[in-house]
C-alpha cells in the first residue's frame, strides 16, 4: 500500500470539505502543506503547490467516485452565447502587469487572482 496525492486545493476550508466527504465514506486521509499554503496564499499558483490531500493508493477510485462533480458547468459568453472563450488579462492590462510586478516583489497579493474571459466570436469581456 502506497499513500498518493488525490488533489490539491488552494484553501484549508477547500481541503477540510473534501477530507469530511472521504472520511464519511470510511477511506483515511490527511493533508500536506497546509501550513505553509495557508501562510503564503499567494505562493500556491506560482510554485504550482497548495494544500494537498493524501490518500492510500487503493482507495483511489473510490475516492474519485466520492469527488466527482455532479454537474459540470461550461462556460459561455453571456452576449452571443458561444463556448469559444479564453482567459486572458482583459481591460486594463498595464495595470494588471503592473500589479504582477509589484506582488513578486513585495510578497502581497494585489487583487491579480482574477483574470477575466473574452469571448473569441464577439470579443466580449465578462
Amino acid at each position: 500500500m502506497e499513500v498518493i496525492t488525490l488533489t490539491t486545493c488552494s484553501s484549508s476550508f477547500e481541503a477540510q470539505l473534501i477530507i469530511g466527504k472521504l472520511k464519511n465514506e470510511g477511506i483515511d486521509c490527511f493533508t500536506t502543506n497546509e501550513i505553509s499554503a495557508t501562510l503564503l496564499p499567494h505562493y500556491n499558483g506560482i510554485i504550482g503547490r497548495g494544500i494537498q490531500i493524501m490518500i492510500n493508493d487503493v482507495d483511489l477510485e473510490r475516492a474519485k467516485v466520492i469527488l466527482l462533480p455532479e454537474v459540470k458547468t461550461e462556460i459561455c459568453c453571456p452576449k452571443c452565447h458561444s463556448k469559444k472563450i479564453k482567459t486572458g488579462l482583459g481591460k486594463n492590462k498595464a495595470k494588471k502587469i503592473l500589479a504582477i510586478i509589484f506582488s513578486l516583489f513585495t510578497s502581497t497579493n494585489y487583487g491579480i487572482e482574477n483574470w477575466g474571459n473574452i469571448c473569441k466570436d464577439c470579443g466580449n469581456e465578462f
